[in-house]
Order: C-alpha cells, then sequence, then structure tokens
C-alpha cells in the first residue's frame, strides 16, 4: 500500500519471540512498508517547534502473524507528539 505519489519507508522488525537475543541469519525478521502520504507542510512546521511525527501501524496480519510487507495506518494517521 503505497501512497498516491509513491513515497514510503521501510522498516525491518525483529519478530521472534525471544527479540533480546543476538540476531543470527535464521532471525524471523521482516520488513514493514509504511507509506508517507498525509504529512503534510502543516506537520513539517509543527516539528520546528518539538515534537516527533508519530503513526501507528497495526502489528499483525490477518492471520495472526507479525505484519509484514505493506501496511496501511491506524486513524488519526500521521500526527506530531509534543
Amino acid at each position: 500500500m503505497r501512497c498516491s505519489d509513491g513515497r514510503f519507508t521501510c522498516f525491518l522488525v525483529d519478530t521472534r519471540p525471544d527479540c533480546h537475543l543476538p540476531i543470527s541469519p535464521a532471525s524471523a525478521l521482516a520488513g514493514v512498508v509504511v507509506p508517507l502520504g498525509g504529512i503534510s507542510q502543516e506537520l513539517v512546521e509543527a516539528l520546528r517547534g518539538g515534537g516527533r511525527l508519530e503513526a501507528r501501524i497495526a502489528g499483525r496480519g490477518r492471520d495472526g502473524s507479525p505484519a509484514c510487507a505493506s501496511v496501511p495506518l491506524l486513524v488519526p494517521g500521521w500526527h506530531v507528539r509534543h
């Protein structure tokens, strides 16, 4: 699910239940693609006063496994938290 202008970012997520242990080649790592649409100039300007840009995604797929690939943002989408 890329945003309408095609902008996105990708995060590598450690899906192991024992993620406090060192990562090995056999580790269950998943890529999560997050759309950047909705990051307006107003949000960027609001960051100048401090705060951070946040958005939430669903952490699980339809089958209950960890989310991977393209994931939609949960409501309210991108926002600034002070």
